[in-house]
């Protein structure tokens, strides 16, 4: 564990402590017994786990380092094969279950073919802006197609919940409704009007939580820090990911209906009907069918006070952290929009496809010098 200790630094700026329950590889993601034995078998599983647990809270420019040195067996006996057999780069390493549309059951397993994956992810994109009014004109590339890979592992888990953290702009709102979608869930997401309240937000996890206790149906609860209106909102958040419900949500009537329209389901699984037991079996539906997409920017001065004061929004999440997009995302986006312009030749798109790129991470690198000097982000 020294090893790990030594070249896999965490984040400065972190403010949750790492646990190691988070690093768990959950058997009922493969089909089979001997699918599970030959991911653990040949390492990519353990090595994926790994990557997903640690890589969110060490810093970047060493996490490569870092997840070779964990890779290496510093963490433990069994798994000390070298990084090299593995046919994808370190930060490519991704598992899904959607390389095979429509397929029941899914098969959960290691993508090697990145350029497959990212056609896949394409198409589901196209289908989703056919099905729905309000588009997405996204590029996809391969980081925000692993974004989308882990965001629907995590909302497919039992209880599964994400915390989200990138600045604005990253696609985190844009990628979680991509991967709902993907994962044949609802996607549920307040809108801020003027005069938006309590009594409102309480009346949209009413329905929120009927859909999912009720009806349920499966559905990702999209919230992003911009919606807080009153930090009340994050206590009730906080408490549906503790315990699945907020006190004092429903007034009697509506306890009353639920428990009317959970006694056949009560009976049919052969459950005590009493009003407590009635209730408790919505709470448990609730909480298997209610994922949480909780969209924040680590860059906000109120997000180390909001995760001390609602720990749950750590401690019941997995977390997702958007870095910088590289230099293949950013000339991926430039040249798609200067697809269908004409320019004269394709050596003059193509220089100014680079410039593109170039022009947007000198604008990173100065605002961290910036930052490093006046102690403020720029």
């Amino acid at each position: 564990m020294t090893g790990v200790q030594t070249c896999a630094l965490p984040i400065s700026a972190a403010t949750d402590n790492f646990q190691l329950r988070r690093f768990v590889l959950d058997g009922r993601e493969y089909q089979s017994v001997e699918q599970a034995y030959q991911a653990l078998k040949f390492g990519n599983a353990p090595k994926h786990e790994g990557i997903r647990a640690l890589r969110p809270r060490i810093d970047e420019s060493a996490s490569s380092h870092g997840m070779r040195c964990w890779n290496a067996g510093q963490t433990g006996r069994g798994i000390r094969d070298d990084w090299d057999v593995v046919k994808v780069e370190v930060g490519h390493l991704i598992y899904g279950d959607f390389m095979v549309p429509g397929a029941d059951p899914k098969l959960y397993s290691e993508i090697t073919d990145t350029t497959r994956m990212v056609q896949v992810v394409e198409e589901s994109l196209e289908d989703y802006n056919a099905t729905f009014t309000k588009k997405m004109p996204l590029v996809m590339f391969v980081d925000a197609v692993s974004h989308v890979a882990h965001i629907s592992r995590i909302i497919r888990q039992p209880l599964g919940n994400a915390l989200l953290l990138g600045v604005d702009g990253s696609g985190r709102q844009s990628l979680a409704r991509l991967a709902t979608a993907m994962s044949e869930f609802d996607c549920f997401q307040i809108e801020i009007a003027k005069n938006y309240g309590k009594v409102e937000w309480r009346d949209d996890l009413k329905k929120a939580l009927l859909i999912a206790g009720d009806e349920g149906k499966s559905l990702t609860f999209l919230f992003t820090d911009t919606q807080i209106v009153k930090e009340s909102f994050l206590e009730d958040l906080n408490n549906i990911l503790n315990t699945g419900e907020v006190p004092n949500l429903f007034d009697d009537n509506e306890v009353n209906s639920i428990t009317s329209n959970m006694r056949p389901i009560a009976q049919a699984a052969g459950l005590p009907a009493t009003k407590v037991a009635l209730y408790s079996l919505f709470v448990k539906r609730v909480r298997k069918n209610v994922h949480m997409a909780l969209c924040m920017s680590p860059l906000s001065s109120e997000f180390a006070a909001r995760l001390r004061n609602f720990p749950s929004l750590v401690n019941n999440c997995t977390i997702d952290f958007f870095a910088p997009w590289p230099e293949e995302a950013l000339r991926n986006v430039a040249f798609t929009q200067l697809e269908s312009t004409d320019l004269g030749s394709d050596e003059i798109k193509n220089g100014i496809v680079t410039t593109c790129g170039v022009i947007h991470q000198s604008v990173e690198v100065q605002s961290e010098i910036g930052r490093a000097s006046c102690r403020e982000r720029v």
